[in-house]
């Protein structure tokens, strides 16, 4: 991986500018935006569902809602925004097999009725909240 914060260096050597440096900063300004949607995206479904926020970025399972929260999170990155469920589990610290269990989970309590529209009203509000700074 190519070191942005050496541009110093770059600029003696006189690749400053050099399109891998531009695509570089590029890729680092978009992780830096998608992790800021993630951690946005867990406090307002943590809130939303009444858990607390430092539970549902645990390493450990949890308590069942708990459990479930996060799922809901996970889902809701990967089918809202498109992550992969690579990105997913990255940004959730666990596994891509966790990141799409949790999606096949959620998937399938989305035949109770109640629980499809409670999904559907957070997948809007997480599509709406403002992110200002970052691509819609």
């Amino acid at each position: 991986m190519l070191d942005v914060g050496g541009s110093k260096r770059l600029e003696n050597a006189g690749l400053a500018g050099a399109p891998w440096t531009i695509r570089a900063e590029g890729r680092r300004k978009r992780d830096i935006e998608r992790a800021a949607q993630v951690a946005l995206t867990q406090e307002m479904i943590a809130c939303a569902l009444g858990v607390q926020i430092a539970e549902m970025r645990a390493p450990t399972r949890r308590r069942a809602p708990v459990a479930q929260t996060r799922q809901i999170a996970m889902y809701l990155m990967h089918v809202a925004f498109g992550f992969s469920l690579s990105a997913v589990g990255r940004h959730f610290g666990r596994d891509r097999t966790t990141a799409a269990h949790a999606c096949r989970q959620i998937e399938d309590r989305r035949d109770n009725r109640d629980f499809d529209l409670l999904l559907d009203r957070l997948e809007y509000a997480v599509r709406a909240m403002p992110l200002s700074g970052l691509p819609q």
